[in-house]
């Protein structure tokens, strides 16, 4: 037996009994992924995305990808979508393409809870990802790179350079596609692998083990400060509070995992320890995130998450009158309608709603009325 398939047999053998779906692009690294799951019997599914990018030769990748799980009696699915027209109102190409394909990789994994999305990242990738999040401050998460499993995502190639995985394919006569687009180095991450790194390792033949031991004790480090944060965001996701003496007592590394775990930008960091020295009510957006918050509200020592409002049993009834009743109910208001700006919305009262009483300067939180 190779020893990758010996290797990926005696570490992700306890996934056989589970579904893995197998991102592919039809590259080679994908295409041997899926030949040795296959060879190994594991219950695996292919997913493949056609961002149109490259016109005829995104086509031939994706029918390349289908003839050969066809080939292997593996199930394909593909989603095509026009990425250069969504582009067309901005946004970062490779950001989107990622944001794309993961959403799409997490509705298979709604729908198959005990899953795993199997990627086809190697050694060498593992070399790029440290040196790309080198030069964007991203922390210790970033200079951790990739792990080989990470929640719902598992990397069984991470410990093969492409040099050990082209070989493997060249020795069982297996073909696939190189994309043309990886010689360009308009992209990052293609002018770090094919300009800089190049040099570097001429220079610096040891280049590439000490970069993975550094990485591997930077992800021991990514361990610790997993295991410290994730208290508090399970007593978050229980109790929608966190304490501003308990935010602000976080390291900054801390604090970017806090984030990680919320599904936020680092940048919202930052932005988290300032809403602690505003005034009450007070509010920050949240981008979308696991446990459904909307956004975070200052209230004296807290910091509140809140979620989307959930639908009302009550329903709110607009209709004109000509008079004023003798006597007046809670259950009905009303309002000079040339004076309302907007819509009219029924909802729940919530921290950081503010009203302005009549005869007073500015407004007043709510909940300062309700106390």
């Amino acid at each position: 037996m190779h020893n990758i398939e010996a290797y990926i047999l005696n570490n992700w053998s306890h996934f056989k009994k589970e579904t893995i779906f197998v991102g592919a692009s039809g590259g080679l690294d994908s295409t041997i992924l899926i030949f040795i799951l296959n060879k190994l019997n594991f219950q695996m599914e292919v997913l493949h995305v056609n961002y149109q990018l490259r016109g005829e030769d995104s086509e031939r990748d994706a029918r390349f990808i289908e003839n050969f799980c066809r080939e292997l009696s593996v199930p394909f699915h593909k989603k095509t979508i026009n990425l250069s027209a969504q582009l067309l109102s901005g946004g970062n190409l490779q950001e989107l393409a990622r944001n794309k394909r993961y959403n799409w990789f997490y509705s298979f994994l709604r729908k198959n809870p005990s899953a795993k999305v199997a990627l086809a990242h190697h050694k060498n990738d593992q070399v790029e990802t440290f040196f790309l999040n080198l030069s964007r401050n991203s922390g210790v998460m970033g200079l951790a790179a990739m792990l080989q499993e990470n929640g719902d995502f598992i990397r069984p190639l991470l410990p093969f350079s492409k040099d050990e995985i082209r070989a493997y394919a060249e020795e069982n006569n297996i073909t696939w596609r190189e994309d043309a687009s990886n010689a360009s180095n308009k992209y990052r991450r293609n002018f770090l692998r094919n300009a800089i790194l190049p040099i570097l390792k001429a220079q610096i033949p040891s280049l590439e083990d000490s970069v993975l031991i550094l990485v591997d004790a930077f992800q021991q480090k990514q361990k610790e400060l997993e295991q410290h944060i994730h208290p508090i965001v399970n007593g978050l996701a229980k109790n929608q509070i966190l304490f501003c003496s308990v935010y602000e007592q976080l390291g900054e590394f801390e604090r970017i995992e806090l984030m990680r775990q919320l599904n936020q930008p680092v940048a919202k960091a930052e932005e988290l320890a300032r809403l602690c020295h505003l005034e009450n009510g007070k509010r920050m957006m949240l981008s979308e995130n696991p446990f459904e918050f909307v956004s975070v509200v200052k209230q004296n020592d807290s910091l509140y998450f809140l979620k989307e409002e959930k639908t009302l049993d009550k329903k709110l009834i607009i209709e004109e009158v000509k008079l004023l009743p003798k006597t007046f109910t809670k259950h009905a208001l009303y309002l000079n309608a040339d004076k309302i700006n907007g819509e009219l919305i029924l909802r729940k009262w919530r921290e950081g709603d503010r009203i302005k009483p009549i005869g007073m300067k500015g407004s007043k939180l709510v909940s300062d009325v309700i106390k």
